[in-house]
């Protein structure tokens, strides 16, 4: 990828593509999440006809073993399937999110710093969750990271033995995977109201700072007034990479941009400040 193409600024999902256009990570979402649920109904069809079977007075022979196993295999991936369509519509709401802000810091945040770290990506966003929310996503960013992609790191027999119980029984909860479910159904509502509507509008806009420093802010989308920052080498320079020297400089560039004025009248204490790399 051209370096140029990448110093460019997110333009919005009317000119973007790919990784860029937030469109996109909720088409692989929508992806995912079907296919989930298309695994999870051949599990419960085949444990249908397995206690039908059972029913009947068939014994658990070789062929019935085959078929338990591949309950277990069906549903563990549903589990991961719907791990990652809930990872892919939480990255949606990044990308609107990053709107006005160099490709690359786009790039960066998506592949380093929130990766398949579901809990931050989630705080990032501002997710509205409960405390039993909260704890399930953690459990799905667990399967999602390890725990329905590679097989257990055992630490001694016991160990393996009793968390290879408690996955099993997770891959099997039918309500387990319900909620999580109507986790992705919330996070898709979420994010799909960062990206503006007519009840929640967004207004946004972005400032050269020097030759390689831009601030980005926004406010609106049921979110935090937001402002993401990449210091200029001057500013890192002198000492200027710091909250008040940025709120100090956005109040000099203000009397003319409605939306900075909105922003800045709310106090700094309560804006979402992001640094970005700028290396």
């Amino acid at each position: 990828m051209a370096e140029k193409y990448r110093l460019q600024s997110i333009k919005g999902d009317h000119k973007e593509h790919g990784v860029y256009n937030s469109n996109a990570w909720r088409k692989e979402a929508e992806i995912h999440y079907e296919s989930s649920c298309e695994l999870r109904e051949i599990a419960r069809k085949i444990k249908d006809e397995i206690s039908c079977f059972r029913e009947e007075g068939g014994t658990l022979d070789h062929n019935i073993q085959k078929r338990i196993m591949r309950i277990r295999y069906v549903s563990k991936s549903s589990l991961l399937l719907i791990g990652y369509a809930l990872e892919m519509v939480l990255k949606s709401g990044v990308v609107s999110l990053f709107k006005d802000v160099p490709r690359k810091h786009v790039s960066e945040v998506l592949k380093s710093k929130f990766s398949h770290k579901l809990i931050e990506v989630a705080k990032f966003v501002e997710l509205p969750l409960d405390e039993n929310e909260w704890n399930l996503l953690k459990k799905m960013s667990d399967l999602v990271v390890a725990d329905a992609r590679y097989p257990i790191e055992p630490n001694d027999d016991k160990s393996f033995n009793r968390y290879s119980n408690k996955l099993s029984n997770t891959i099997f909860d039918e309500n387990f995977y319900q909620r999580a479910i109507d986790l992705y159904h919330k996070a898709w509502s979420h994010t799909e109201r960062i990206r503006g509507t007519e009840e929640a509008p967004v207004s946004s806009g972005a400032l050269q700072i020097d030759k390689d420093g831009i601030v980005a802010y926004r406010f609106g989308g049921g979110v935090s007034n937001r402002i993401l920052i990449c210091y200029s080498s001057i500013q890192r320079q002198e000492g200027e990479n710091n909250s008040l020297k940025l709120w100090r400089l956005l109040e000099s560039c203000v009397e003319h941009n409605l939306t900075l004025k909105v922003i800045l009248n709310q106090g700094i204490d309560d804006v979402f400040v992001f640094e970005l790399n700028g290396k």
